[in-house]
């Protein structure tokens, strides 16, 4: 990289304050406002003070005078060290800046500049037009790790859908169910409350083997004082570890304590498959209506149901959808 032009003084501006100066660089922006780029020894006995601005072209090229970019810089200088830094006065552009890329003020002299960590709006967003669809895209932190997506479908009666959070009593983090068996989740709830949305509790659990020994059990969901939930939603997924050893012969049941929800056969623990509620593996309830609620207060639990010895190894990940009733 090298400097093409010095900032030598035109002679129309002697004597004039601020000095105007132009200069070109293959450097880039980055490079030429360090401190220390320009030395004075560079300057071939010609002046520079902090009186002076400089016209800059930067990424240039030697060969071809279309090439490079353009900004203003002040000049400092401190115990002999000079430095240039951007003029980023009111209205200017702090640069490089990316094509398409969202752009904010970086001060409130107007300066702008893109990719801030949080871009505000002190009122609402909108993504698309009337007749143009829009949608927000959420990327994690991680690379390759997919991304979320939240757009709408058209509504022939023009409705409104809006999704509301209520008061809550503490910090919560909402989690939307993984389906296990189909790529279309849908979550169809009744009329009965205005604040349904709010009754409605996902869940993913890993259960494994050293939970439920020795008549032990796994919580799928904590149930508050009066609390009742009606199971909508039971899914298990291959993703687990196939329960083996010891001898184990058991089956796996949900329960509250007073009604069996499902039972799991040994076989299909011992060989994880991926099914739904109502699925062989994951059968209907036999003494209980799917709808029955829970048991006020009792909490949704899976433990071991007949055979005559307990597994020592394996997990199995229990999802699902409640309605929480009162």
């Amino acid at each position: 990289m090298a400097i093409l032009q010095l900032p030598l003084p035109i002679a129309a501006n002697t004597g004039v304050t601020p000095n105007l100066k132009m200069m070109k660089v293959t450097d880039d922006l980055t490079t030429i406002t360090a401190a220390g780029y320009l030395k004075f020894s560079d300057l071939q006995g010609y002046d520079l003070s902090p009186e002076d601005e400089i016209h800059v072209k930067y990424n240039a090229s030697e060969t071809d005078d279309n090439a490079g970019d353009l900004a203003v810089l002040k000049v400092q200088i401190n115990n002999g060290v000079i430095t240039l830094e951007q003029d980023l006065s009111e209205g200017n552009v702090e640069l490089p800046v990316s094509v398409d890329h969202v752009a904010v003020y970086a001060s409130t002299d107007g300066v702008i500049k893109d990719d801030p960590a949080i871009a505000i709006n002190a009122g609402s967003f909108q993504a698309g037009l009337d007749g143009t669809q829009g949608k927000y895209i959420l990327y994690p932190s991680g690379t390759d790790k997919g991304r979320a997506e939240i757009e709408c479908s058209e509504n022939t009666n023009q409705a409104v859908a809006t999704v509301l959070v209520d008061p809550i009593e503490a910090n919560t983090t909402f989690h939307l169910p993984s389906p296990v068996v189909s790529s279309n989740l849908y979550i169809q709830v009744s009329d009965k409350s205005a604040g349904l949305a709010s009754d409605l509790q996902a869940f993913r659990v890993t259960a494994s083997w050293d939970d439920l020994i020795a008549g032990g059990f796994n919580t799928l969901v904590t149930a508050g004082v009066g609390v009742t939930f009606e199971i909508l939603e039971l899914n298990i997924s291959s993703d687990g570890t196939d329960f083996s050893g010891g001898g184990g012969d058991r089956n796996l049941q949900f329960t509250d304590g007073t009604s069996i929800y499902s039972i799991i056969p040994a076989a299909n623990l011992q060989s994880l498959p991926n099914a739904r509620w109502g699925d062989t593996a994951l059968p209907f309830p036999v003494t209980a209506g799917i709808g029955t609620p829970t048991v006020s207060g009792e909490n949704l639990i899976v433990q071991y149901q007949g055979g005559s010895a307990d597994y020592t190894a394996g997990d199995i990940v229990i999802s699902g959808l409640l309605h929480q009733l009162s």
